[in-house]
């Protein structure tokens, strides 16, 4: 604990042991000493700030080890102390030692490379063994360059995956790293459209079909000369089971289109990929002023929304309300089919922020079940502490399937379980915790 001068007067042992302050005096010390040099500005500019103003804040700093100078990554709470007339006389903090969960991260991102880096190198043997077999064969040659290229798009699809742990890819980033090569973006190739997140398994084909589209344009459509515009827009109608995900190419200014004899295959490529991946529909209309692909699926078959909510129509308010946040759509999907048909108001997000905004809005939710790893600044242990200390009475759930989570690491009355879970016996701890 510290005054509003920033002088400490309190620390526990834990927090001593944490620092290598074992029997040190911390009278001398201030809140900047446990920072390193390039956070102590963040402290004085932006935490402290907050808390005067939001009643607390609650982030990932660096706390500096006194004796060997070793940076320790924490979980940083800081809320105000009063007196009793409600004035400001100092802070508090509560910490939570994070090193083991940042070398957990770093191993993940550590793997991660390697996969994409193992990846790489398997396509580009794929790519030298092809064009051996095809060199000096002049009817091959085409299909030489064909290859190369497909196998080039896919490395750029990979790229997006591996940086979210090949379980997401944002729809705008593949699209800028699959057609910035055959045009520069936001003057010959126009995207449009709000922030999706695509689905791992689809993101390749979707990838691919993107490479081939352009590359027809440039061949033979709307990129073949110096006055051409090709524009990817997408939107998104609805949410949930009814929500409607629409991606359109429009090729403008280009030659004259007429349709081809047969369809080669990147025309199959494109058309019958992804009208599998997707399970929707996708057809190619080659009108005269430009060609215009079209692909519709429903949005929970194709993406990752954030923010979605479903409210129940005849559901009680109060206790039996709950908030679910996951990022994986199939997961999220079914515990709220689950907790709908056992009688519950459910709202369900795909990460911190939506979440967040969702208790600000219905201080009704009782019960928060979240996943640990999801996009974004905060994971699911920083909302569970956000939760706790904003809306204390709330029932804590934590679930992962890969990330160890140490009771310590966790706010008080939080239930941690491990991937997959029986969604019954779920409830029934649900009820008992309420009860409790």
């Amino acid at each position: 604990m510290a005054r509003t001068d920033g002088s400490v007067f309190y620390m526990n042992d834990a927090a001593k042991r944490l620092v290598g302050l074992e029997g040190a005096d911390i009278t001398r010390l201030t809140i900047a000493d446990f920072f390193p040099p390039e956070q102590v500005e963040t402290v004085a500019r932006e935490v402290l700030p907050a808390v005067d103003r939001d009643g607390q804040w609650v982030g990932e700093l660096d706390f500096r080890h006194f004796r060997t100078g070793e940076l320790i990554p924490v979980l940083y709470s800081v809320f105000p102390v009063t007196d009793a007339t409600g004035a400001l006389i100092g802070y508090g903090t509560v910490t939570r030692d994070f090193r083991e969960r940042r070398r957990a991260e770093d191993d993940m991102r550590l793997m991660n490379g390697e996969l994409a880096h193992r990846l790489k190198n398997v396509l580009a043997v794929v790519q030298s063994v092809a064009a051996q077999t095809l060199r000096g064969v002049p009817e091959a040659e085409a299909a030489s360059r064909n290859l190369s290229a497909r196998l080039v798009a896919l490395g750029a699809a990979t790229d997006v995956l591996t940086g979210t742990s090949w379980r997401s890819a944002d729809l705008r980033e593949l699209a800028t790293r699959a057609l910035s090569p055959h045009g520069r973006i936001g003057e010959r190739i126009l995207l449009s459209g709000p922030a999706v997140t695509l689905r791992p398994e689809l993101t390749v084909a979707f990838a691919l079909a993107l490479h081939e589209l352009a590359t027809n344009a440039a061949k033979y459509g709307a990129l073949s000369n110096d006055i051409g515009t090709v524009t990817l827009a997408w939107s998104v109608d609805g949410d949930g089971d009814d929500g409607v995900l629409a991606v359109s190419w429009r090729e403008q200014g280009g030659p004259p289109v007429t349709p081809p004899e047969r369809k080669g295959f990147g025309s199959v490529l494109i058309e019958r990929s992804l009208r599998s991946y997707f399970s929707g529909k996708a057809a190619t209309d080659y009108r005269p002023d430009g060609l215009v692909f079209e692909l519709e699926a429903r949005l929970k078959d194709a993406a990752i929304t954030t923010g979605n909510w479903n409210v129940g129509q005849s559901t009680p308010i109060g206790s039996k309300t709950i908030l679910i946040v996951e990022d994986e759509a199939l997961v999220r999907f079914d515990l709220v089919d689950f907790f709908s048909d056992a009688g519950w108001r459910v709202f369900d997000a795909e990460n911190a922020d939506a979440a967040i905004a969702i208790l600000d809005l219905h201080k009704e939710v009782r019960v928060v079940l979240t996943d640990v790893q999801m996009p974004g600044s905060m994971d699911g242990v920083k909302l569970a502490h956000y939760v706790r200390e904003r809306f204390p009475p709330t029932v804590l759930f934590v679930v992962s399937g890969n990330v160890p989570i140490r009771d310590d690491e966790l706010p008080e009355r939080t239930t941690f379980l491990p991937k997959p879970f029986d969604p019954h016996r779920l409830l029934r701890q649900i009820e008992a915790a309420q009860v409790g």
